[in-house]
């Protein structure tokens, strides 16, 4: 059991970190077009657990996310 454990906390480290590197390179316009925000908010949200920077990171992105998606949608 002990092996799994590991195994999935390493998982989860490296998933978190690639989501948040996807989400800065989607956030670059003359690289790749789109929204990153998402990919950063949702890497953070993994990493949150076992970093005290990521947590405070997480509720700041989650939270301007959450700013720029009303913003959307009372301009419609």
């Amino acid at each position: 059991m002990a092996v799994l454990t590991a195994v999935r906390k390493i998982l989860r480290r490296v998933l978190g970190f690639v989501l948040v590197m996807v989400g800065v390179v989607m956030s670059v316009p003359v690289l790749v077009p789109g929204w990153g925000l998402p990919f950063i908010v949702t890497g953070l949200a993994i990493l949150a657990p076992e970093y005290p920077w990521a947590n405070r990171l997480h509720r700041k992105a989650d939270d301007l996310y959450h700013r720029m998606l009303a913003r959307i949608k009372s301009r419609t």
